[in-house]
């Protein structure tokens, strides 16, 4: 195995982890900066409490959030310190919508079908 493949292997365990619905939405309701328990992210994504705790395991192996204790509860966060959200020019959402608006021809029409244009 070439180290090519390691860096290929090593980019589709991290994007698989970003491919998933739920763990999307707990993402983007955490971007704003404000930590939430399980049961806020559950109700806010609609999924029940067990799906969310474990894509919440799954952005915590990856390092995509962080875990506070307070009392008795848990409340998640971003890691900002995960280059995903540090960038300069914004986090992972701002990336992918610059990429779609000034690069790829298929994030494009998906964006215009979602907007209603042709």
């Amino acid at each position: 195995m070439t180290s090519l493949d390691i860096d290929v292997e090593q980019h589709m365990f991290c994007l698989e982890t970003l491919a998933n619905e739920l763990r999307l939405d707990i993402i983007r309701l955490l971007n704003d900066g404000k930590a939430m328990n399980v049961n806020q992210l559950a109700e806010a994504t609609k999924a029940e409490r067990s799906r969310v705790s474990h894509a919440l395991a799954n952005l915590k192996q990856c390092k995509l959030v962080i875990v506070e204790k307070k009392g008795r509860e848990m409340r998640y966060s971003l890691d900002e310190s995960t280059p995903l959200f540090k960038q300069r020019k914004g986090n992972i959402f701002d990336m992918i919508e610059e990429h779609a608006r000034t690069q790829c021809p298929t994030c494009k029409k998906y964006q215009n079908r979602v907007n209603g244009k042709k």
